[in-house]
């Protein structure tokens, strides 16, 4: 999979996201952690693509590793823009991923993987699914 088609498939899951979910808000629980990262992951439309991209990213970054340190820091980022990916709305988080996707990339918070240049949102979510899947 190329850099094109898998920017293609992240925006296409993104957008579907939305679909997915229905409108939903998440409510903050004992299993909310799991649930965070189970509707990161549900971006994508391909996401044993994404978990093999994802494999290569932990392979370099091992501090990275594990769903919860994962999740925890995409939720940080998303946060850190006012939106709390547990009480959002799916169109909020759709926006809030997109938004701090350019904002790496504005601000050269990116990670090289397999010769392929990422923000670091897109990286961590790729991880994500390399561990849950």
């Amino acid at each position: 999979m190329d850099r094109r088609h898998f920017l293609g498939a992240v925006s296409g899951a993104i957008a579907g996201l939305t679909a997915w979910l229905g409108g939903a808000r998440l409510d903050p629980g004992p299993e909310a952690q799991a649930s965070l990262s189970n509707r990161l992951v549900a971006v994508f439309r391909a996401p044993r693509s994404a978990a093999a991209v994802g494999r290569r990213f932990l392979d370099r970054h091992p501090e990275e590793a594990g769903a919860e340190p994962l999740a925890t820091r995409i939720a940080a980022d998303l946060r850190a823009r006012g939106c709390d990916p547990l009480r959002a709305d799916t169109a909020e988080l759709r926006a809030a991923l997109s938004r701090q996707i350019q904002a790496d990339f504005d601000t050269a918070r990116v990670v090289h993987v397999q010769g392929w240049l990422l923000s670091a949102t897109e990286a961590r979510l790729c991880g994500l699914a390399a561990t849950i899947l």
